[in-house]
C-alpha cells in the first residue's frame, strides 16, 4: 500500500510538472492577459486550447493583440502565426494511429479521467496562486469579449453608412446646382443669339419737311407717306381727281395752316412725292418698331451673374473633394 502510494505520488508530480512548465500568455487587445496551456493550436482566424480532456476554448486572432503576446513569451515576431503550420503534422500522425485499429480500453478511460482530474486540480491550484479568474469566468470574459466586438463592427458600420449618406447628399446637392446653372447659362446664350441687332431701316428726309403754298394759304403740305396727328379731318372728292385729306391747324402767332396728304390739283391722277424747290417733303420708309436694346443689357448681366455663380460652384466642388480626403471618405462617395 505504501508502495503505490509513492508512486501515485510520483506520478502526480510528473504529470504536474510539464503542466506548469509549458504555460503561455496571451495578451488581449484591452490588455487584459490569459495565461494557457502552451499546447495550443492556431488557425488563420482563430486560438484553440484545451483547459480539460473534454473542454477546449477557443479565441479570435482579432481580439488578440499578437506583438505584445509574441513580447510577452519571448518570441520572434511572426512566431505565433507559424504555429498554424506546426499543428497539422500531428494532428495527421494521430489520425493515422487511430486508423491502425487500437482498440481504447476501460482501463485507458480510468487513466485519462484520473490524469485529467489532476490536471485539473493542478491547475486551479496554479490558477489561485497567480490570481486567475475560474474556468466558468473566463468563458463567461470570451464570451462578453466576442459580444463587444460585435458591438463595436456594427457600430462602425452604423458610422460609415451614416458618413457615405452626409458625403453623398452633400455632392448630389452641389451637383444639381452646377448643373441647373449651366442649363441657365445655355437658355442665355441661346436668347442672346436669337436677338436681331439694332439696325433698323432708315428714313431719307429732304432738306425741309414742309412747304408754303402761297396760292391756296396754305402752310406745311405733307405727303401720303408721312405719319403724323391729324385735326379736323375733311375728304374731297372731286371729278376727275383723286380723294385728298386735309386739316386746319393753328400756329402761335393765330395764323391758321392747312395740312394735307396727297392734295389734289387740276388734272388726272395723284401728284408725285416731290415738292416745290426749295421745300422738300419728308418721306417715312419702313422701321423696326422694336428695340431689343434693353433685353439684350438683361440678359448680357444676368449671364455675367450666372457665370460667376457658375464660378463660385466650381469652386466649392473642389473645396468638397478635399474636405472629404481630408476626412476619410472614399472617391466612391462623391460620384
Amino acid at each position: 500500500m505504501y508502495r503505490i502510494r509513492n508512486r501515485m505520488l510520483g506520478l502526480l508530480m510528473v504529470l504536474a510538472f510539464p503542466i506548469l512548465a509549458s504555460a503561455y500568455t496571451i495578451v488581449l487587445r484591452d490588455g487584459r492577459r490569459l495565461e494557457v496551456p502552451d499546447n495550443f493550436s492556431v488557425s488563420s482566424s482563430t486560438m484553440t486550447y484545451e483547459v480539460s480532456a473534454d473542454i477546449q476554448v477557443t479565441l479570435q486572432l482579432a481580439t488578440i493583440n499578437i506583438a505584445a503576446t509574441e513580447k510577452a513569451n519571448g518570441e520572434a515576431s511572426g512566431a505565433l502565426l507559424k504555429r498554424a503550420a506546426a499543428v497539422v503534422g500531428p494532428t495527421q500522425s494521430r489520425t493515422i494511429n487511430h486508423s491502425t485499429g487500437r482498440v481504447v480500453t476501460n482501463a485507458d478511460l480510468e487513466r485519462f479521467k484520473l490524469a485529467r482530474e489532476v490536471g485539473d486540480r493542478v491547475y486551479e491550484q496554479r490558477r489561485k496562486e497567480l490570481g486567475l479568474p475560474s474556468l466558468e469566468e473566463s468563458r463567461q470574459e470570451i464570451l462578453k469579449v466576442g459580444e463587444r466586438a460585435q458591438t463595436q463592427l456594427l457600430a462602425n458600420r452604423a458610422q460609415g453608412d451614416e458618413a457615405e449618406t452626409y458625403w453623398r447628399n452633400r455632392a448630389s446637392a452641389l451637383r444639381s446646382n452646377l448643373a441647373a446653372t449651366n442649363a441657365r447659362i445655355g437658355f442665355v446664350q441661346a436668347r442672346l443669339n436669337e436677338l436681331p441687332l439694332n439696325y433698323g431701316f432708315g428714313g431719307v428726309v429732304s432738306g425741309a419737311p414742309f412747304r408754303v403754298d402761297t396760292m391756296n394759304q396754305s402752310f406745311g403740305v405733307v405727303d401720303q407717306l408721312a405719319r403724323g396727328a391729324v385735326l379736323q379731318p375733311n375728304f374731297n372728292r372731286r371729278q376727275f381727281r383723286q380723294p385728298t385729306f386735309s386739316a386746319r391747324v393753328g400756329f402761335g402767332n393765330g395764323n391758321m395752316g392747312r395740312v394735307g396728304i396727297n392734295p389734289a390739283r387740276p388734272g388726272f391722277g395723284r401728284r408725285n412725292l416731290s415738292n416745290r424747290f426749295p421745300f422738300g417733303g419728308a418721306v417715312a420708309l419702313p422701321y423696326d418698331s422694336y428695340d431689343s436694346s434693353l433685353e439684350r443689357a438683361t440678359l448680357l448681366t444676368e449671364l455675367d451673374q450666372l457665370l460667376a455663380q457658375r464660378a463660385g460652384l466650381q469652386a466649392g466642388w473642389r473645396e468638397l473633394e478635399d474636405e472629404a480626403r481630408r476626412s476619410g471618405a472614399y472617391p466612391g462617395w462623391l460620384r
